[in-house]
Protein backbone atom coordinates (compact mmCIF):
# COMPACT_ATOMS: atom_id res chain seq x y z
CA UNK A 1 0.00 0.00 0.00
CA UNK A 2 2.84 2.32 0.90
CA UNK A 3 4.62 1.60 -2.42
CA UNK A 4 1.39 2.28 -4.31
CA UNK A 5 1.03 5.69 -2.67
CA UNK A 6 4.67 6.49 -3.51
CA UNK A 7 4.06 5.65 -7.17
CA UNK A 8 0.93 7.78 -7.27
CA UNK A 9 2.82 10.68 -5.71
CA UNK A 10 5.67 10.33 -8.23
CA UNK A 11 3.27 10.20 -11.17
CA UNK A 12 1.53 13.31 -9.87
CA UNK A 13 4.85 15.17 -9.62
CA UNK A 14 5.84 14.07 -13.15
CA UNK A 15 2.45 15.15 -14.56
CA UNK A 16 2.72 18.61 -12.99
CA UNK A 17 6.28 18.97 -14.26
CA UNK A 18 5.22 18.05 -17.82
CA UNK A 19 2.29 20.50 -17.74
CA UNK A 20 4.55 23.31 -16.55
CA UNK A 21 7.18 22.45 -19.16
CA UNK A 22 4.79 22.48 -22.11
CA UNK A 23 3.03 25.58 -20.82
CA UNK A 24 6.34 27.40 -20.65
CA UNK A 25 7.64 26.25 -24.04
CA UNK A 26 4.42 26.39 -26.05
CA UNK A 27 4.47 29.17 -28.66
CA UNK A 28 1.51 31.53 -28.17
CA UNK A 29 -0.95 31.57 -31.06
CA UNK A 30 -0.48 34.85 -32.93
CA UNK A 31 -3.49 37.10 -33.37
CA UNK A 32 -4.35 36.91 -37.13
CA UNK A 33 -5.36 40.59 -37.21
CA UNK A 34 -2.07 41.77 -35.68
CA UNK A 35 -0.19 39.39 -37.95
CA UNK A 36 -1.85 40.88 -41.04
CA UNK A 37 -1.25 44.47 -39.94
CA UNK A 38 2.42 43.85 -39.18
CA UNK A 39 2.96 42.14 -42.52
CA UNK A 40 0.98 44.60 -44.62
CA UNK A 41 2.49 47.75 -43.10
CA UNK A 42 5.90 46.59 -41.86
CA UNK A 43 4.83 47.33 -38.26
CA UNK A 44 4.06 50.95 -39.23
CA UNK A 45 0.33 51.48 -39.19
CA UNK A 46 -2.60 53.41 -37.75
CA UNK A 47 -6.02 51.92 -37.02
CA UNK A 48 -9.49 53.18 -36.15
CA UNK A 49 -12.07 50.73 -34.86
CA UNK A 50 -15.87 50.99 -34.87
CA UNK A 51 -18.40 48.61 -33.29
CA UNK A 52 -21.39 48.41 -35.63
CA UNK A 53 -24.02 45.78 -34.86
CA UNK A 54 -22.37 42.37 -34.57
CA UNK A 55 -19.19 43.51 -36.28
CA UNK A 56 -15.96 45.28 -35.52
CA UNK A 57 -15.04 47.49 -38.47
CA UNK A 58 -11.35 48.39 -38.52
CA UNK A 59 -9.85 50.99 -40.82
CA UNK A 60 -6.09 50.58 -41.23
CA UNK A 61 -3.43 52.51 -43.11
CA UNK A 62 0.31 53.01 -43.17
CA UNK A 63 1.69 55.79 -41.00
CA UNK A 64 4.19 56.51 -43.80
CA UNK A 65 3.28 58.70 -46.74
CA UNK A 66 5.14 58.98 -50.01
CA UNK A 67 5.15 61.38 -52.94
CA UNK A 68 3.34 64.29 -51.29
CA UNK A 69 4.74 67.69 -50.44
CA UNK A 70 7.70 67.49 -48.01
CA UNK A 71 7.38 63.70 -47.82
CA UNK A 72 10.53 61.83 -46.81
CA UNK A 73 9.05 58.32 -46.91
CA UNK A 74 9.70 55.92 -49.75
CA UNK A 75 6.95 54.38 -51.88
CA UNK A 76 5.68 51.07 -50.48
CA UNK A 77 3.33 49.36 -52.94
CA UNK A 78 2.29 46.78 -50.36
CA UNK A 79 1.08 49.30 -47.77
CA UNK A 80 -2.36 50.09 -49.20
CA UNK A 81 -5.13 51.10 -46.79
CA UNK A 82 -7.50 48.34 -45.64
CA UNK A 83 -10.87 47.82 -44.02
CA UNK A 84 -11.12 44.68 -41.88
CA UNK A 85 -14.48 43.22 -40.86
CA UNK A 86 -14.40 41.01 -37.76
CA UNK A 87 -17.28 39.10 -36.17
CA UNK A 88 -17.55 40.23 -32.55
CA UNK A 89 -18.83 36.92 -31.21
CA UNK A 90 -16.50 34.47 -32.92
CA UNK A 91 -13.61 36.97 -33.41
CA UNK A 92 -13.34 35.55 -36.92
CA UNK A 93 -12.07 37.93 -39.59
CA UNK A 94 -14.80 37.89 -42.24
CA UNK A 95 -13.18 40.16 -44.84
CA UNK A 96 -10.04 42.20 -45.48
CA UNK A 97 -10.69 44.85 -48.13
CA UNK A 98 -7.58 46.28 -49.75
CA UNK A 99 -7.89 49.69 -51.41
CA UNK A 100 -6.48 50.66 -54.80
CA UNK A 101 -7.14 53.30 -57.44
CA UNK A 102 -7.33 53.07 -61.19
CA UNK A 103 -6.39 56.48 -62.57
CA UNK A 104 -5.43 57.99 -65.90
CA UNK A 105 -3.16 60.45 -64.13
CA UNK A 106 -1.01 57.73 -62.55
CA UNK A 107 -1.01 55.46 -65.61
CA UNK A 108 -1.52 52.52 -63.26
CA UNK A 109 1.94 52.95 -61.74
CA UNK A 110 0.96 54.21 -58.29
CA UNK A 111 -2.49 52.67 -57.92
CA UNK A 112 -1.58 50.90 -54.68
CA UNK A 113 0.50 51.51 -51.60
CA UNK A 114 1.15 54.36 -49.19
CA UNK A 115 0.43 56.97 -51.85
CA UNK A 116 -3.24 56.40 -50.91
CA UNK A 117 -4.39 58.23 -47.78
CA UNK A 118 -7.47 58.19 -45.58
CA UNK A 119 -9.09 61.62 -45.61
CA UNK A 120 -12.23 60.90 -43.55
CA UNK A 121 -13.90 58.07 -41.62
CA UNK A 122 -17.21 58.14 -39.76
CA UNK A 123 -20.00 55.97 -38.42
CA UNK A 124 -23.46 57.15 -39.47
CA UNK A 125 -26.23 55.04 -37.94
CA UNK A 126 -25.34 51.41 -38.82
CA UNK A 127 -23.10 52.43 -41.71
CA UNK A 128 -19.36 53.00 -41.97
CA UNK A 129 -18.33 55.77 -44.35
CA UNK A 130 -14.75 56.29 -45.49
CA UNK A 131 -12.99 58.53 -48.00
CA UNK A 132 -9.55 57.86 -49.45
CA UNK A 133 -7.51 60.07 -51.73
CA UNK A 134 -4.51 59.62 -53.97
CA UNK A 135 -2.10 62.49 -54.40
CA UNK A 136 1.10 62.73 -56.46
CA UNK A 137 2.40 65.98 -55.03
CA UNK A 138 0.91 68.39 -57.57
CA UNK A 139 -1.84 70.94 -57.10
CA UNK A 140 -4.65 68.42 -56.66
CA UNK A 141 -5.52 64.76 -56.38
CA UNK A 142 -8.46 62.36 -56.55
CA UNK A 143 -10.70 60.80 -53.94
CA UNK A 144 -13.16 57.96 -53.63
CA UNK A 145 -15.89 57.37 -51.06
CA UNK A 146 -17.32 54.02 -49.97
CA UNK A 147 -20.24 53.25 -47.68
CA UNK A 148 -20.19 49.92 -45.84
CA UNK A 149 -23.44 48.35 -44.66
CA UNK A 150 -25.14 45.07 -43.83
CA UNK A 151 -26.26 43.27 -46.96
CA UNK A 152 -27.28 39.61 -47.23
CA UNK A 153 -26.00 39.00 -43.70
CA UNK A 154 -22.55 40.37 -44.50
CA UNK A 155 -21.01 43.73 -43.68
CA UNK A 156 -19.62 44.88 -47.00
CA UNK A 157 -19.18 47.83 -49.42
CA UNK A 158 -22.61 48.83 -50.71
CA UNK A 159 -22.39 52.33 -52.24
CA UNK A 160 -20.13 55.08 -53.56
CA UNK A 161 -20.55 58.34 -55.42
CA UNK A 162 -23.73 58.30 -57.56
CA UNK A 163 -21.91 58.90 -60.84
CA UNK A 164 -21.41 56.69 -63.91
CA UNK A 165 -18.36 54.48 -63.52
CA UNK A 166 -15.46 55.21 -65.84
CA UNK A 167 -13.42 51.96 -65.87
CA UNK A 168 -10.24 54.04 -66.25
CA UNK A 169 -10.93 56.13 -63.12
CA UNK A 170 -12.17 54.14 -60.14
CA UNK A 171 -11.56 53.28 -56.52
CA UNK A 172 -11.35 49.53 -56.01
CA UNK A 173 -11.83 47.37 -52.92
CA UNK A 174 -10.65 43.76 -53.15
CA UNK A 175 -11.44 41.25 -50.41
CA UNK A 176 -8.15 39.44 -49.83
CA UNK A 177 -10.01 36.45 -48.38
CA UNK A 178 -12.61 35.88 -51.11
CA UNK A 179 -10.99 37.87 -53.96
CA UNK A 180 -14.33 39.61 -54.55
CA UNK A 181 -13.88 43.07 -56.03
CA UNK A 182 -15.98 46.23 -55.65
CA UNK A 183 -15.60 49.25 -57.96
CA UNK A 184 -16.87 52.79 -57.32
CA UNK A 185 -16.51 56.20 -59.04
CA UNK A 186 -13.98 58.82 -57.98
CA UNK A 187 -13.94 62.62 -58.03
CA UNK A 188 -11.53 65.51 -57.50
CA UNK A 189 -10.24 65.85 -53.95
CA UNK A 190 -11.16 69.55 -53.83
CA UNK A 191 -14.85 68.73 -54.23
CA UNK A 192 -17.01 68.60 -51.09
CA UNK A 193 -18.78 65.45 -49.90
CA UNK A 194 -20.29 64.37 -46.61
CA UNK A 195 -22.70 61.61 -45.57
CA UNK A 196 -25.28 62.37 -42.89
CA UNK A 197 -29.04 62.25 -42.29
CA UNK A 198 -29.80 65.79 -43.40
CA UNK A 199 -33.59 65.75 -42.94
CA UNK A 200 -33.71 63.24 -40.05
CA UNK A 201 -35.85 60.73 -41.93
CA UNK A 202 -33.68 57.74 -41.04
CA UNK A 203 -32.01 57.53 -44.48
CA UNK A 204 -28.42 58.37 -45.34
CA UNK A 205 -27.94 61.53 -47.36
CA UNK A 206 -24.90 62.39 -49.45
CA UNK A 207 -24.15 66.11 -49.61
CA UNK A 208 -22.07 66.80 -52.70
CA UNK A 209 -20.66 70.03 -54.12
CA UNK A 210 -18.29 70.73 -56.98
CA UNK A 211 -17.23 73.67 -59.13
CA UNK A 212 -16.36 74.32 -62.76
CA UNK A 213 -12.97 75.59 -63.82
CA UNK A 214 -13.50 78.41 -66.33
CA UNK A 215 -10.41 78.40 -68.52
CA UNK A 216 -11.70 81.34 -70.58
CA UNK A 217 -11.61 83.54 -67.49
CA UNK A 218 -8.03 82.50 -66.79
CA UNK A 219 -8.98 81.07 -63.39
CA UNK A 220 -6.29 79.57 -61.22
CA UNK A 221 -6.84 76.34 -59.34
CA UNK A 222 -8.34 77.59 -56.11
CA UNK A 223 -9.79 81.03 -56.59
CA UNK A 224 -13.24 81.48 -54.99
CA UNK A 225 -15.99 80.62 -57.47
CA UNK A 226 -19.65 79.52 -57.55
CA UNK A 227 -20.28 75.99 -56.26
CA UNK A 228 -22.85 73.47 -57.48
CA UNK A 229 -24.67 71.69 -54.62
CA UNK A 230 -26.86 68.59 -54.75
CA UNK A 231 -28.21 66.05 -52.26
CA UNK A 232 -28.61 62.30 -52.81
CA UNK A 233 -30.31 59.80 -50.48
CA UNK A 234 -29.56 56.12 -50.02
CA UNK A 235 -32.39 53.97 -51.38
CA UNK A 236 -31.91 50.19 -51.70
CA UNK A 237 -28.15 50.63 -51.22
CA UNK A 238 -27.90 53.20 -54.03
CA UNK A 239 -27.59 56.97 -53.79
CA UNK A 240 -30.37 58.63 -55.78
CA UNK A 241 -31.26 62.30 -56.24
CA UNK A 242 -33.18 63.58 -53.19
CA UNK A 243 -36.32 65.16 -54.66
CA UNK A 244 -37.13 66.84 -51.35
CA UNK A 245 -33.98 69.02 -51.53
CA UNK A 246 -34.25 71.97 -53.96
CA UNK A 247 -36.77 69.97 -56.00
CA UNK A 248 -34.05 67.47 -56.85
CA UNK A 249 -32.18 70.14 -58.81
CA UNK A 250 -28.58 71.32 -58.53
CA UNK A 251 -28.25 74.59 -56.62
CA UNK A 252 -25.60 77.00 -57.90
CA UNK A 253 -24.42 79.49 -55.31
CA UNK A 254 -24.84 83.13 -56.41
CA UNK A 255 -21.69 84.07 -54.51
CA UNK A 256 -18.11 82.92 -54.96
CA UNK A 257 -16.95 80.52 -52.24
CA UNK A 258 -13.42 79.34 -51.52
CA UNK A 259 -11.85 76.21 -49.99
CA UNK A 260 -10.94 77.00 -46.38
CA UNK A 261 -12.56 75.44 -43.31
CA UNK A 262 -14.76 78.51 -43.03
CA UNK A 263 -15.87 78.02 -46.65
CA UNK A 264 -16.68 74.37 -45.94
CA UNK A 265 -18.89 75.52 -43.08
CA UNK A 266 -20.61 77.92 -45.49
CA UNK A 267 -21.38 75.07 -47.90
CA UNK A 268 -22.75 72.92 -45.08
CA UNK A 269 -24.94 75.78 -43.92
CA UNK A 270 -26.43 76.15 -47.39
CA UNK A 271 -27.24 72.44 -47.47
CA UNK A 272 -29.01 72.67 -44.10
CA UNK A 273 -30.79 75.94 -44.83
CA UNK A 274 -32.28 74.63 -48.06
CA UNK A 275 -33.47 71.45 -46.39
CA UNK A 276 -35.86 73.36 -44.09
Amino acid sequence: MKNKLVWIFLLLIISIALILYFAKNQTPKENPLISFLNQQYNNKYLVKSYVIGNFSVISANSNTSCCGENSTDSFDEKASPSVIIQDLKSQKIESIYEVSFTTNAADGKFDKGNIIHISKTSQVKDYFVVEWNIYWGGSSGLKGMVVFGNKDGQYQPIAGYPFPIDPKSTINLTDKLSNKKYIFPITGDSNFSEVTDLNNDGKLDLLYADWKWDFKKGESHYVPRPWNLQVFELVNNTFKVAKWWNGGEIYKTPENIGYSDADTYTLKQIFYDKSK
